[in-house]
């Protein structure tokens, strides 16, 4: 299947870590230089997040929601910074000074990359589609979760009761339960099936997937000739 339209954060409370601005996906990470006990330097992971919730893609037929969870990010406005000890890739920018100094590593040969995709940005997604009536796993019926939601104010009022419908529809899928009719449609990964999300040109992903799929092609005898090589000197010598 595939979606082009605009991309709509499945509410206001999701949001990046880095500017803090509504969006629709977002993959951030920071690393840092820090030495072992022999003094050797490499980089060590000091943060990651990305969204496990789902967005929707927004055309003039309706909303369609996407599990981006598995996809391939081919996303513009890739942001990577370097601080401390190396040149700014992109220039200085108070918000991911600010991301530095709030995880306490003080600015110091810090590197912070990521993908962001905003409310409201074009987007297209090649994935499987399905539906959330689809789940077999025990536990409470949709009237029973829509009683439990209803009885915990404080869960729905800061979002509102749509919104916290559909987030109790994600999550019930996410486990595994069945919802109710009319089923949302919704796009996921399938190991079928490529799963990307993207805000470039559909050209351009086109192009991407089809150069991806000949490198496998391509590369699969040459893996396969490296091994065998390597092999030959343990088989020459028995």
């Amino acid at each position: 299947m595939e979606l082009s339209g605009t991309a709509r954060a499945l509410d206001e409370s999701v949001r990046d870590p880095i500017y803090g601005r509504p969006c629709a996906l977002y993959n951030v990470t920071a690393r840092q230089i820090v030495q072992d006990g022999r003094g050797a330097a490499h980089w060590v992971t000091v943060f990651h997040d990305e969204t496990s919730l789902p967005f929707f893609v927004e055309d003039e037929t309706g909303r369609t929601m996407v599990y981006p969870r598995g996809a391939r990010l081919l996303l513009k406005g890739k942001f990577d910074f370097s601080l401390g000890g190396a040149d700014y890739l992109q220039g200085p920018q108070p918000e991911v000074e600010r991301f530095v100094e709030s995880l306490g590593l003080g600015g110091l040969n810090v590197e912070v990359e990521g993908w962001i995709l905003e409310d409201g940005e074009p987007v297209c997604v090649f994935g499987c589609a399905g539906t959330d009536e689809d789940g077999d796993a025990e536990g409470p019926t949709w009237d029973e979760s829509v009683e439990a939601l209803k009885a915990d104010a404080a869960r729905w009022q800061a979002v509102g009761w749509e919104a916290a419908l559909c987030r109790l529809r994600v999550e019930r899928a996410a486990a595994g339960l069945p919802n109710p009719p009319p089923g949302s449609v919704v796009v996921r990964q399938d190991d079928a099936w490529p799963f990307v999300v993207s805000n470039e040109p559909q050209g351009r992903i086109a192009s991407s997937l089809k150069w991806g799929a000949l490198a496998k092609v391509a590369l699969g005898p040459v893996i396969a000739l490296g091994c065998g090589l390597s092999l030959l000197p343990f088989f020459l010598g028995r």
